[in-house]
């Protein structure tokens, strides 16, 4: 493990971090550190990874590259930033990855190819975003989906249908999904 939280690094540009002993990194601690900026290559060496703590930083975009290589990342926190989009296969090489928080954003949406289908995700965090909808055709793909939490977003109509096919859908697949919303309006 390497922690280097609360440190005011403030970017992590391309290979900062190549001692040889790294590559057999598994947990990698910078909340607080103050971060505006990932570089494309920062992390994709540590192909050992399991837990990635990006949180309470100013990130406000991440290239679709950075995570490529972290295929058993099983944890990634990027809660309490400033990311408001996701762009295609951001998440694409992320295959092990079963929880991912994202709370505390300002999210308005998704790329419909965020995720792929053979994503492990069980977990997904969304609270306190800026979703008017729910981000329905990036999610569609996560059968193994088990707890997506949509509190404290504006979002102020939902489609009853698109949660009833949320929840028949996850059940067919066999999995069982605890769908927790919050509504500042009413499902018509």
């Amino acid at each position: 493990m390497l922690n280097l939280r609360g440190n005011p690094l403030g970017r992590l540009p391309d290979n900062i971090i190549t001692y040889p002993f790294m590559h057999d990194l598994r947990q990698l601690d910078l909340s607080h550190c103050q971060l505006q900026e990932i570089g494309r290559n920062s992390v994709d060496d540590f192909g050992q990874m399991k837990i990635l703590d990006l949180s309470y930083n100013q990130l406000t975009s991440i290239h679709q590259d950075t995570f490529k290589g972290l295929r058993k990342l099983d944890k990634l926190d990027l809660s309490e930033n400033q990311l408001t989009f996701f762009s295609e296969h951001i998440f694409g090489d992320l295959i092990s990855l079963r929880d991912l928080r994202l709370k505390g954003n300002l999210i308005r949406g998704f790329h419909k190819n965020a995720f792929y289908r053979d994503s492990s995700l069980i977990n997904l965090d969304l609270t306190k975003n800026l979703l008017e909808d729910i981000p329905y055709p990036a999610l569609n793909k996560l059968l193994k989906l088990k707890t997506l939490t949509l509190s404290q977003n504006p979002i102020q109509k939902c489609n009853i249908f698109l949660l009833t096919w949320f929840y028949v859908s996850f059940i067919l697949h066999g999995y069982a999904i605890d769908v927790i919303i919050a509504l500042y309006g009413a499902c018509d």
